[in-house]
């Protein structure tokens, strides 16, 4: 943490931080004390891509169309671990995405 950088909208005190990976940041206090700011973003941005190259080869097909799991869950706001979970618990496609219940759903990993 460094200096004072002034106060937010909120009425906040904000400091000048430096990330692990270098960058600098301004960060409200408040989510300093909380612990709420791990990072400049930098953390977030590698689980997402950690997250989409693990889901990358996870297939659901539902209405004729066919999508990453990921791309669903992303397109219908869904969680994405809880959709997996009902996945490979072998629930079809429509109760996986939460959607109407139709013939010919189905999923599947791409070796």
């Amino acid at each position: 943490m460094g200096d004072c950088a002034g106060v937010n909208a909120h009425g906040d005190a904000t400091w000048n931080c430096l990330c692990d990976c270098g960058k600098k940041v301004v960060v409200a206090g408040c989510r300093l004390k909380s612990g709420n700011t791990k990072s400049c973003g930098c953390l977030w941005q590698e689980m997402m891509h950690n997250r989409k190259r693990r889901s990358n080869n996870v297939y659901a097909s539902y209405n004729g169309k066919t999508k990453l799991l990921l791309e669903w869950c992303y397109d219908l706001k869904i969680n994405y671990n809880s959709a997996y979970k009902r996945l490979k618990a072998g629930k079809p496609s429509s109760q996986v995405l939460g959607l109407p219940s139709i013939q010919k759903d189905k999923w599947w990993i791409k070796d």
